[in-house]
């Protein structure tokens, strides 16, 4: 089997495994388990980058660089605060939600700002996500803000690092020390003023906070090593995967709520789905034949 597709399946295996993770750290404040978050990262790719010895990169870094990626650590941080928030209060079928959608705002955010024209299998997709959400939020009276701030945060974060110079892991590096100030700073808060959840709760909460910063970083390295083996229409396929998990997790594991109107959302937004992915193979497929008979 291609080992750049193991990579891969791993990748998005663990990010649909993490509202587990995070679960076991529902009596942790959603904040504090982001600083660990952070600072953990931190640490995990500071030993990646020693025992690779890859730290030539950062001698040549900028204060554009700097800034520009101060700006990405914002949208990332956003993103993980709210998926740890929404798994530890009982809403990872609506965190699912948020990562189905992700895809198809990609693509819009792509046309608005990279003036990549969409094709009319791409609108149709967005427009039929557009419904279903507007469905779900018509049915329950409010607009599932969890869902549209991940889905938004991450394609936004996606969008800036299209534009970005720096590697996967390097960048990963640079924001996570640019996050660790503050995360830091937050946690030596925390122990001063004696609200700090680390030592008081029990063991095995202290391992996952610990922990918390490899649990970050292992599906990073394994995602940035499978994209350089397989197909960006193949990682397109897998992705769906993380949320799909999320979404059995939620409903059989932690028993939410999935009532008829909610499976009808979500419904439509697989058609959405559906519509996109079978349109982007066959645009891909059309694409490499032309290439070769050119």
């Amino acid at each position: 089997m291609n080992i750049g597709l193991i990579q891969g399946f791993l990748a998005f295996l663990c990010w649909g495994l993490f509202p587990v993770y995070w679960r076991e750290l529902q009596a942790v404040p959603a904040m504090e388990i982001l600083a660990y978050r952070i600072a953990g990262s931190l640490l995990f790719v500071t030993m990646i980058l020693l025992i690779s010895r890859n730290l030539k990169w950062i001698k040549k870094l900028s204060k554009k660089q700097i800034s520009y990626y101060f700006i990405t650590s914002v949208f990332i941080s956003i993103n993980w605060l709210v998926y740890i928030w929404a798994v530890n209060n009982d809403q990872v079928v609506e965190a699912s939600l948020g990562y189905y959608i992700n895809p198809l705002v990609n693509v819009l955010l792509a046309e608005i700002f990279l003036k990549e024209r969409l094709r009319i299998a791409q609108r149709i997709a967005i427009l039929t996500a557009f419904i279903g959400v507007s469905f779900l939020t018509y049915k329950y009276g409010k607009l599932p803000w969890v869902s549209v701030v991940l889905a938004c945060s991450f394609a936004v974060y996606g969008l800036l690092k299209k534009k970005a110079k720096l590697g996967g892991l390097e960048s990963f590096s640079l924001e996570s020390l640019i996050l660790s100030f503050p995360a830091l700073g937050y946690i030596i808060f925390l122990i001063f003023t004696k609200q700090s959840s680390f030592g008081t709760i029990d063991v095995k909460t202290n391992l996952l906070l610990l922990g918390a910063g490899l649990a970050t970083g292992l599906p990073l390295i394994l995602y940035n090593l499978a994209t350089k083996k397989i197909t960006l229409t193949t990682i397109g396929m897998l992705q769906y995967f993380s949320p799909t998990l999320q979404l059995l997790i939620g409903i059989y594991i932690f028993k939410e709520a999935f009532p008829m109107d909610k499976l009808l959302g979500f419904v439509i937004i697989w058609i959405a789905l559906l519509i996109y992915t079978s349109e982007l193979i066959y645009f891909n497929s059309r694409k490499k034949l032309k290439q070769k008979t050119a």
